[in-house]
């Protein structure tokens, strides 16, 4: 019977002892749905005169990216929870130049392949990272362990130069001299291009982002895993829709 009062009581501190953290730092995987449309697009080339040549645009599509990121949050904060986190995405999208003279004579199509660099590491030729900053409130908080929440904040976005029609016809419209080249050379015309948008540097936005999440913590152990869905609203490229983006990841909380 002694055995059994201790057991019981054992029981019973661990359930009323508290199961959420007073503060957590853990790591996920970060699949998104931004997406980046396909869209073909086309100008003329002309001189004082007539019309000397056609610019093809040919941009690929990329539906879906993949991503990782890092997460601190604090639950010591009475009503509300807080959370600080940046998600690393990228995608792979491919765009391709061609140029049509003025009889109509084309050229082929040449692939535009910036060579992008994130802290010294090559990266996809699209790679953005958000920095979110969430106020949280927990909801149906009854479960022990188990603490559901929803969540907004706002969300500062960086994101590699996309090789769209704006980017290019700047490009070429601030260097008059490359249009002979376009006619002999178009593949020398890529590589600038190319050049010019890997060294361009980051674009930068500020965004926002709404979020609904669960976390379990069990009691004593040092350790939570959590899920967060994420949808992001933000204009950082024209060419780039922000969307949905999931967390799923666990760490250290105390």
């Amino acid at each position: 019977m002694k055995n059994l009062i201790t057991k019981a009581t054992i029981v019973s501190a661990m359930m009323a002892a508290p199961s959420f953290a007073i503060f957590g730092l853990g790591a996920h995987y970060a699949p998104a749905f931004h997406t980046i449309d396909a869209k073909n697009s086309a100008w003329e080339l002309t001189n004082e005169v007539d019309k000397t040549g056609q610019v093809n645009l040919f941009q690929g599509e990329a539906t879906k990216m993949e991503g990782f990121g890092f997460k601190f949050w604090i639950d010591i904060i009475p009503v509300i929870d807080i959370e600080a986190s940046m998600n690393i995405n990228f995608a792979n999208y491919s765009t391709d130049l061609q140029f049509s003279d003025a009889d109509n004579n084309k050229s082929e199509k040449v692939a535009l392949s910036p060579d992008f660099d994130f802290a010294g590491v090559a990266v996809p030729n699209y790679f953005q990272a958000v920095s979110d900053l969430t106020v949280n409130y927990p909801v149906f908080d009854v479960i022990p362990m188990l603490t559901p929440y929803v969540g907004a904040g706002v969300s500062y976005f960086a994101g590699t130069p996309i090789a769209d029609k704006a980017f290019v016809k700047d490009f070429l419209n601030k260097n008059p001299n490359l249009e002979a080249d376009l006619k002999t050379s178009p593949e020398q015309v890529a590589e600038e291009i190319a050049e010019k948008l890997a060294s361009d540097g980051f674009t930068t936005a500020v965004g926002g982002h709404v979020q609904a999440g669960i976390r379990f913590k069990p009691v004593i152990i040092p350790f939570a895993i959590y899920a967060n869905s994420k949808y992001y609203f933000g204009d950082l490229h024209k060419a780039v829709s922000q969307g949905a983006l999931f967390e799923l990841g666990g760490g250290i909380a105390f």
